[in-house]
C-alpha cells in the first residue's frame, strides 16, 4: 500500500464517463506500508488498521501493486 501525506484537495476529472480522483503528493510524503513482519498488507482495511495502531491517519491510500 502507498500512503500519501498531507495534500491539497483531490482533483476530479471525468474521461469517457469515468470519474477519476487525482491526488498529488510530493515523493517524500509517499510511503510504502508493510506489516510488522515485512509482508504486504494487501487490503485497505488492513492498511487503515495498521496506521490506526500507530495513531496515524493517511490522506489517501493506493494499491502499490499498480506499479509492479
Amino acid at each position: 500500500m502507498l500512503v500519501g501525506g498531507a495534500l491539497a484537495e483531490a482533483e476530479k476529472k471525468v474521461v469517457d464517463g469515468v470519474i477519476y480522483h487525482i491526488a498529488r503528493s510530493s515523493p517524500e510524503k509517499a510511503k510504502i506500508l508493510w506489516d510488522d513482519d515485512g509482508k504486504p498488507l494487501r487490503t485497505f482495511p488492513a492498511a487503515r488498521a495498521h496506521l490506526a495502531k500507530r495513531n496515524r491517519k493517511p490522506a489517501f491510500l493506493m494499491n502499490g501493486g499498480t506499479f509492479e
